[in-house]
């Protein structure tokens, strides 16, 4: 799953499940009382050393969806907080940025690095880059605008070394910052392909049913190509980011702390960090499919979109004093998973 997907998964709504599926959660809300009960006791004992790790976590941010400033500002700004509970941040200018009539890549969002990008004049909409790759994963950030409506919308494809690897059928929300507003695509070598250190053609194509360049006059486009940095391996098929960003914050990947074998009715239940918003990591390997639970099914339902393995999504948490969080394998009739859930922490970068 790539990173643009985070921002989609972190606004899915509970009207998005299915549910017509069992779900295991009212079944599982006794054992979860137990422990909670537990912890209780625990609690206690354990303040103490609660309150100094509370103390030395950062708080942090996320988006209220507004259009970012594209206009350089002082990187003193205070983050405000969005309606989730969580900040918003502006990120500050660097001379490394690719800059062009207000619109901008920057050279480092999250963990990435800029290794080329091209802001197109306006009408043009066939942009084209070189870039030698030092790494076999690379991050394709890619805008277009127009004030211009077309029945169908656009085809929109990123074509690499002349093989067509993505197509969208509409330009993403207007904005300034591709790494905010704009899409992206992560890229890595098809099995015959070898891409250290040589030259990698990308093309980003706004076009007709013929793949034929559209020419809008207000049109604009812009292409950027970032190596997507460290990588934590989860399982042979699943692996995170170690930083990522959204709406400006950055967040370190704390730790993974589940892997557990899935079945039907299979759940994890962590603390994440307390009195601090963080950002939860949850998926799962193989066959099987997760589900996550921001109160560990005291309240009814999960309100999340089920990820299907192997994958992984997030999911936004504000501050709070009881950071217990669930995921678990919905029940699938007739299916046995063979993979395993995932259940991890990304917490904010200083």
């Amino acid at each position: 799953m790539n990173l643009n997907d985070l921002r989609t998964h972190l606004n899915s709504q509970a009207d998005d499940l299915d549910t017509s599926t069992d779900s295991p959660v009212p079944a599982l809300k006794a054992r979860a009382t137990k422990l909670r009960r537990r912890r209780r006791v625990a609690a206690g004992l354990t303040a103490a050393a609660a309150v100094a790790a509370v103390i030395s976590i950062a708080a942090s941010v996320l988006p209220d969806n507004s259009t970012p400033d594209p206009i350089e500002r002082p990187s003193t700004v205070q983050p405000s907080v969005g309606p989730d509970g969580l900040p918003v941040r502006v990120p500050p200018p660097d001379s490394r940025d690719i800059a062009k009539d207000g619109y901008r890549f920057r050279y480092q969002p999250g963990g990435e690095t800029l290794l080329a990008g091209e802001i197109g004049d306006p009408g043009k909409s066939d942009l084209k880059l070189t870039v030698k790759p030092k790494s076999n994963r690379l991050t394709i950030r890619f805008f277009c605008n127009t004030s211009e409506e077309r029945p169908g919308g656009w085809r929109i494809s990123i074509v690499v070394n002349g093989q067509f690897r993505l197509t969208e059928d509409r330009c993403p929300p207007k904005g300034s910052d591709p790494a905010l507003d704009g899409f992206s695509y992560n890229l890595q070598p098809l099995p015959e392909e070898k891409w250290v250190g040589k030259d990698l053609r990308v093309r980003l194509l706004i076009a007709d049913s013929a793949n034929q360049p559209i020419l809008v006059p207000d049109m604009r486009v812009g292409l950027g190509v970032y190596d997507s940095g460290k990588y934590r391996d989860i399982s042979t098929d699943v692996s995170a980011p170690e930083i990522i960003e959204h709406q400006g914050a950055k967040y370190r990947l704390d730790q993974i702390v589940s892997l557990d074998d899935s079945g039907d009715g299979a759940f994890s239940e962590r603390t994440g960090p307390l009195n601090t918003p963080f950002i939860a990591l949850y998926g799962a390997t193989g066959n099987a499919s997760a589900q996550f639970d921001p109160d560990g099914g005291l309240s009814g339902p999960p309100d999340s979109t089920e990820v299907e393995g192997p994958g992984i999504s997030y999911r936004p948490i504000p501050a709070r004093p009881d950071g217990t969080v669930w995921v678990f394998q919905p029940a699938k009739r007739g299916i046995q998973p063979t993979g395993k859930l995932i259940l991890g922490f990304y917490t904010p970068v200083r």
